[in-house]
């Protein structure tokens, strides 16, 4: 007989780092779960277009997946923080800082905390999640590259900065909110606001592809470490939302945090690990695993390229035609006189 070969001992995570994990991948799988006004994995399905913030959201694809949340949150702000009124429903406004989005915060951190109690229990022997966690971080890698490549794509235009109106030109500094000196400043340069999408671009296009993801998310957290610190300074709401984007992005940074403190501030040498995805071991799989993820990069830069020039190309036909008299006029005279 032939002698066995000895069987190799799987890495056992400590109990701190599973749970952990539990809770993380609950939290995290909810909040990349898709939800009106955010970047999500429906983005990937062809001429799908980003929802609205509100109940007029056309998606229905999107108000199907939201549903059980949106019933939900209500449902705890009533109930278990005794609240009343028009914060316990759904505005139809841009914010993501309404009191129900913090009410979902609240929401997603009980159910993983409740999920990862009941997972511990049920499932204490496995010795460690690598599997699990390479598939989780492959989900918030998409997403948050989704999410870039949106936002990035909004300012390259540009969309979500336009050159001011008359009615701020014509507003005095101590009447314009925070908020609103934010967007004449980004508006008042297009150049600038373009460099800015640019480098959220191209963190996107990076995050999109494994061996370049730790580079594109390195970029990420530097851009929205900026984009959280204008939206804390100047009052934007979307707090919330550019806190969890930083989180996604630190996430992701996770595996290689020892060797980029070793390399930074060290200056010791030091390799990236990374955490792939096991291979396929048949060939037709790997080659149907290459041509899907081909297929959903051209699928969304498709819809976030074409689709933002047609919106730019609508906006400008609508709002940005003026006649040839507009502007501000001081009559030192009349017809009359």
């Amino acid at each position: 007989m032939g002698r066995l070969e000895d069987t190799p001992t799987p890495e056992r995570w400590s109990l701190r780092s599973r749970i952990l994990f539990r809770f993380a991948f609950v939290y995290l799988v909810l909040y990349c779960w898709p939800h009106a006004g955010r970047s999500n994995l429906f983005d990937a399905i062809p001429g799908f277009i980003a929802g609205s913030m509100n109940d007029y959201d056309r998606l229905t694809l999107t108000k199907l997946a939201e549903a059980p949340i949106r019933a939900l949150c209500p449902w705890v702000a009533v109930h278990i923080f005794h609240l009343h009124g028009a914060v316990t429903q759904y505005p139809v406004t841009g914010s993501g800082d309404t009191t129900l989005d913090y009410v979902q915060v609240f929401c997603f951190a009980a159910i993983a905390a409740f999920a990862a109690l009941v997972w511990s229990v049920l499932d204490r022997r496995r010795p460690n999640y690598r599997t699990l966690y390479a598939w989780l971080r492959l989900l918030v890698r998409f997403t948050f590259a989704f999410t870039m490549l949106s936002y990035g794509l909004a300012k390259v235009y540009p969309l979500q900065f336009m050159p001011p109106f008359l009615t701020q030109l014509t507003e005095t500094y101590g009447e314009s909110s925070p908020m609103g000196i934010l967007w004449t400043f980004m508006g008042a340069s297009t150049a600038y606001t373009r460099f800015c999408g640019m480098a959220e671009v191209s963190a996107g296009l990076l995050l999109l592809f494994r061996r370049a993801s730790s580079l594109g998310a390195i970029m990420a957290t530097v851009a929205m470490l900026n984009v959280a610190a204008l939206n804390f300074c100047y009052d934007v709401p979307v707090k919330l939302y550019s806190l969890h984007l930083i989180l996604m992005s630190l996430f992701l940074l996770i595996p290689d945090a020892g060797a980029l403190w070793r390399l930074f501030l060290l200056h010791r040498p030091s390799q990236l690990e990374g955490v792939w995805l096991p291979s396929f071991q048949r060939r037709w799989l790997r080659i149907a695993a290459i041509v899907l993820q081909a297929l959903v990069i051209a699928s969304v830069l498709y819809n976030n390229i074409w689709g933002g020039y047609k919106s730019l190309r609508e906006y400008s036909t609508g709002f940005l035609k003026h006649p040839p008299l507009y502007g501000v006029w001081n009559a030192d005279s009349s017809a009359a006189d």
